[in-house]
């Protein structure tokens, strides 16, 4: 998955991870794979290391079989910005929630 396809993420912080060498999320997730390799990065990018922190955990759930661009935003915008909060999640309220948050109003035209 590219970065763009990352929910929360600005042009701003695509700009300077692609300016780093990063441009989806398996080498985001290489580059940040040890702490050293993290900050390695964070000088590289001058992002701070808690943002790139959550994006790596944003990119965590990327490589799940199945979630996609469009899965990742609908689980972003119920609060799930991880594997350990997905994990923590039971699938049938977590479900509720992403049908409610994706719910589009009715066509009335």
């Amino acid at each position: 998955m590219q970065l763009a396809q990352l929910p929360g993420l600005d042009t701003e912080q695509i700009l300077r991870l692609r300016a780093a060498g990063i441009g989806n999320c398996q080498q985001l997730l290489r580059a940040s794979k040890r702490q050293e390799r993290l900050q390695i990065l964070v000088r590289a990018t001058d992002l701070p290391a808690e943002t790139l922190r959550a994006l790596v955990r944003r990119a965590e759930l990327s490589q799940i079989r199945g979630v996609g661009p469009t899965t990742l935003a609908h689980l972003f915008a119920v609060g799930v910005d991880s594997l350990a909060a997905l994990a923590s999640q039971e699938p049938e309220v977590l479900q509720a929630q992403i049908q409610q948050a994706t719910a589009r109003p009715p066509n009335l035209a």
